[in-house]
């Protein structure tokens, strides 16, 4: 089973600049045996398509649609793709 490599940074941060910052999706990376059943890997720009259209994204907590941290439509939730992956700026409630 591949491990996940995290880096977590602190600042001193008022309520008001509360902001996380990563990627979603690392291109060529695959991911753990899901369901023991597949592995998921994501061609570089995979997203291109979806994310040039006027779609409304949504960061949930947990899959949850009642645990919303953050969507594309209120600007609380960035997306962009680079050489690395999909990159994310979320400001959660």
């Amino acid at each position: 089973m591949k491990s996940t490599d995290f880096e977590i940074r602190t600042a001193s941060l008022s309520a008001d600049e509360k902001k996380l910052t990563g990627y979603a999706v690392k291109w060529n990376s695959r991911s753990q045996l899901l369901w023991g059943e597949f592995i998921e890997t994501f061609a570089p720009y995979a997203f291109k398509n979806s994310l040039g259209k006027e779609t409304d994204v949504r960061c949930l907590f947990e899959h949850d649609v009642t645990n919303l941290l953050g969507r594309t439509a209120s600007s609380t939730l960035q997306l962009a793709e680079d050489e690395t992956g999909l990159r994310f700026a979320l400001t959660p409630p």
